[in-house]
């Protein structure tokens, strides 16, 4: 009885949160050393910020740029690549993009400009397109 009182208590705070949330794509953070992803969780009736990856920048073998049909538009997405065997992606629907945008030219060399026409055009196409690759060590 007292775990139904419970659920019917956190009840409004589980529909704002769904309302709100629940098809949130997750926030990116930019920082010196790493790309992180949070996404938004729900613990009681606290709405919290919940890490789910991180991922440093010196670890990322490739970057691969492809798109999204979504029917009505196009979802731009980089996947990070970081060892072969696993990859993180990322979407323009991410809080936070921009900020990654403004990283890419410091940290891999990637200006905007000049891989975004190749991953966005044409149009209802994947377009997967290898952005930068890490160039093996020279021995």
């Amino acid at each position: 009885m007292r775990r139904i009182f419970e659920w019917v208590r956190q009840l409004p705070a589980r529909i704002r949160f769904n309302r709100r949330f629940a098809r949130h794509a997750g926030v990116l953070a930019v920082g010196g050393e790493a790309l992180e992803l949070r996404r938004y969780r729900l613990r009681g009736s606290t709405t919290y910020l919940e890490l789910c990856w991180r991922v440093a920048w010196k670890d990322v073998t490739k970057i691969v740029g492809f798109k999204v049909d979504c029917l009505a538009c196009d979802i731009i997405c980089l996947e990070l690549e970081l060892d072969g065997s696993s990859a993180v992606g990322v979407n323009e629907e991410m809080e936070g993009w921009p900020m990654l945008l403004e990283a890419l030219p410091t940290r891999f060399g990637l200006r905007q400009e000049e891989w975004f026409t190749k991953v966005a055009l044409p149009a209802f196409a994947t377009n997967m397109t290898t952005l930068w690759p890490r160039q093996p060590a020279s021995r």
